[in-house]
């Protein structure tokens, strides 16, 4: 059985005090406890943690020891609560701030001269936590497109070289690619066919605000309530696999930018066409 042969429920976790600065500069393992049996308690059984690349990789050919040991309190905190972890490697981008490391300059990312830097980092996390119990997974990154950008050839090259080196320093842990919506619109650094060769999964991420729907429809319109169930099936399409198993990893909405009063039937509405959907 793989995690993609039954509809589950998660949460892209986010500490319920400060951030994710806090989270790995000032962690704390009650409080981590506390979150992840708030959230077992509602019904999740997996979460999705951002490392946040430079903290944990501050200099050349250095992990911080620090940063590891509280990843590993962490997932000693999820298998307490039966929580799986997918451990987002490359972020990255992190909501609307982006955290490079300054050894590895933007425009690189996808080339050679990068991956001596890249491969120390996944190899080091991947051996740091395979063995883990609470470990489901790694996501390569959290919309790596928005930040770092290449034609869909290298991005796709790109993907494939990862995907490889994670298996080896984690044999057998599935690795999954969090893009945001705009691979699904146009060309944007990888393509949901090489996403979908390379990983066997797709990943939708649903904002009504970043995809422009909320532009163009009503809080009430399918295209709006229902959009993570269209982008999945709009995955599928270009991947050329009907059959692809696609996980919905963000969605949601905000009462800053949308009527509060609609946002419960528009999460409701969401969560069952996505699950319709497959």
């Amino acid at each position: 059985m793989t995690a993609w042969d039954r509809t589950r429920f998660g949460a892209n976790y986010v500490p319920s005090r400060g951030w994710y600065d806090r989270l790995w500069s000032d962690f704390d393992a009650a409080e981590v406890r506390d979150d992840f049996s708030a959230l077992a308690d509602l019904g999740c059984d997996h979460l999705r943690v951002q490392l946040v690349w430079p903290w944990f990789h501050p200099e050349p050919g250095v992990l911080s020891r620090v940063h590891l040991e509280r990843l590993e309190l962490l997932l000693d905190e999820a298998e307490r609560t039966r929580l799986g972890v997918w451990l987002c490697l490359f972020t990255g981008w992190l909501s609307g701030f982006a955290f490079e490391p300054a050894f590895v300059p933007r425009e690189a990312f996808f080339g050679t001269s990068a991956r001596g830097h890249q491969e120390h980092y996944m190899a080091a996390v991947g051996r740091a936590t395979a063995d883990h119990p609470a470990l489901e997974g790694f996501d390569l990154g959290n919309e790596m497109n928005v930040v770092w950008s290449a034609p869909i050839e290298a991005g796709d090259e790109w993907l494939r070289w990862a995907v490889a080196l994670l298996g080896d320093a984690a044999p057998g842990l599935p690795v999954v690619c969090g893009i945001d919506h705009q691979p699904l619109f146009r060309p944007a650094t990888f393509s949901p066919r090489g996403i979908a060769e390379a990983t066997g999964v797709g990943i939708v991420h649903a904002y009504a605000y970043w995809s422009g729907a909320q532009e163009r429809y009503p809080p009430s319109h399918p295209l709006v309530r229902r959009l993570g169930a269209y982008l999945a099936r709009l995955f599928r399409s270009l991947a050329g696999d009907p059959r692809l198993p696609v996980w919905l990893q963000e969605f949601g909405q905000s009462g800053s930018c949308w009527p509060e009063g609609d946002i419960p039937a528009l999460l409701e509405e969401g969560v069952r066409a996505g699950v319709a959907e497959g």
